[in-house]
């Protein structure tokens, strides 16, 4: 009787242990939960507001969004706008944007290309990193900067934007400019 328990008892302990050997391999090849991955959608358009009205707004190529929704990575950005006071200031174009979809603030880098929209001046810049901070409303070109104004082109260190104030600053001047011909 003592060997049959014994024996039962050895059983059951192995029994349990397939078990739980086999829930545990099982559970290897399950799928994440839904909503545990991230989301990939292609040819869009993203925006960002603020109380007042539209903070920026641009077509992208793919967009691949965090689980939570809270960040997004923005390929292929063409056709965008950055506003002032509801109104397009700025057209934007670059390769990549990182988006905090909760602040609305973003990164940009590779080719950026910026027109202000002025209809006295034609101004353009170009740089590969940008930082958008949509609580103060300024435009951070972190890197240097072709700077066209009408046909005269300067290159800067940096320059930044205040949107609230309609303002920009650039910082010190790199390389040389060709001031045309002196008679």
């Amino acid at each position: 009787m003592r060997v049959f328990r014994m024996l039962g008892t050895i059983v059951g302990v192995g029994l349990l242990l397939a078990v739980a050997i086999g829930v545990y391999r099982a559970g290897l090849d399950m799928p994440p939960a839904p909503g545990a991955r991230p989301v990939v959608i292609e040819h869009g358009l993203a925006q960002g507001r603020r109380i007042t009205g539209p903070s920026w707004t641009f077509d992208y190529d793919t967009v691949q969004t965090s689980p939570d929704g809270s960040l997004s990575e923005v390929n292929g950005v063409h056709n965008g706008i950055l506003f002032r006071k509801g109104k397009p200031f700025v057209k934007l174009s670059a390769q990549h944007l990182a988006v905090n979809t909760v602040t609305d603030d973003f990164s940009a880098n590779g080719p950026i290309h910026l027109l202000i929209l002025d209809p006295k001046h034609h101004r353009t810049l170009d740089t590969d990193a940008a930082i958008w901070t949509n609580a103060s409303q300024t435009l951070t070109l972190s890197h240097a900067v072709t700077i066209d104004d009408d046909g005269a082109k300067v290159v800067v260190k940096n320059v930044t934007i205040d949107f609230r104030k309609g303002t920009s600053r650039a910082g010190a001047m790199q390389g040389a400019i060709d001031l045309g011909h002196v008679r």
